[in-house]
């Protein structure tokens, strides 16, 4: 059975930052990374969701609440999305947590969508669920 809770703990994901950055060749510390969930979640504007079976914790989802720097409307800015390869088929009910989440606080939404990962899959249900091509990030250096 699967069910998707919000997290109390950012150790839980620590699993995940681990996995998701070495499935892109992109360098990861752990440490800092639950750390700064560990930050964002204490200052209220972090919120990350797991998706369990039978217990076990599969996936999550999670981001930021922050007012969009052009017109100041709050915005939930997903910063992570992943789960096990073996329990893929069940990372929807994290994002219609996550959905829920947006609309029960009137928020804007803004997915991220790694190029390396799954780029055209994503790139179909994004548009499928009303979500615009809206920037392109290009990063330099370490």
């Amino acid at each position: 059975m699967y069910e998707v809770a919000r997290c109390a703990d950012a150790e839980n994901i620590r699993k995940f930052a681990i996995e998701f950055t070495a499935t892109l060749g992109e360098p990861c510390d752990p440490d800092h990374y639950i750390a700064q969930w560990i930050r964002f979640m204490n200052s209220g504007i972090g919120v990350i969701w797991e998706l369990r079976h039978d217990g076990d914790i599969v996936g999550g989802i999670g981001g930021i609440v922050a007012p969009d720097i052009l017109n100041g409307k709050p915005t939930l800015i997903e910063l992570f999305w992943y789960v096990t390869p073996s329990h893929r088929s069940h990372g929807i009910l994290l994002f219609r947590e996550m959905e829920r989440y947006v609309n029960d606080n009137n928020l804007r939404w803004a997915m991220i969508h790694m190029e390396r990962s799954m780029p055209e899959k994503l790139k179909l249900f994004y548009s499928k669920q009303g979500f615009r091509l809206q920037e392109t990030h290009w990063i330099k250096g370490d």
